[in-house]
C-alpha cells in the first residue's frame, strides 16, 4: 500500500457488497477514507482505497484473525 493510502483514515465496514453497508463504504471512500469490507460476499466496489476481506462474521476465531490482520482503525 502506498504511503498516501496508509495515511488516510481507515474504517472497516461490514456488508459493504450491498445495501446500507455499500452506501456507507462508498460515502467514506468519497470522503477520502480507506475502507476494508468484511463479508462473505464478493466485493462489488472497485476503488484504490478499498479492500475486501472474506470472513464469516459469525465465526469468532475467523473474525478475530481478520481483525488482527487489518491493523489500525479509525472507525468500525
Amino acid at each position: 500500500m502506498s504511503d498516501v493510502s496508509s495515511s488516510l483514515k481507515h474504517a472497516v465496514v461490514t456488508g459493504s457488497s450491498s445495501g446500507i453497508g455499500r452506501a456507507i463504504a462508498q460515502a467514506l471512500l468519497e470522503a477520502g477514507w480507506r475502507v476494508t469490507g468484511f463479508e462473505l460476499a464478493s466485493a462489488t466496489i472497485t476503488h484504490s482505497a478499498f479492500s475486501n476481506v472474506s470472513v464469516d462474521l459469525t465465526n469468532g476465531d475467523a473474525l478475530r484473525a481478520a481483525a488482527n490482520d487489518v491493523g489500525n482503525l479509525d472507525a468500525l
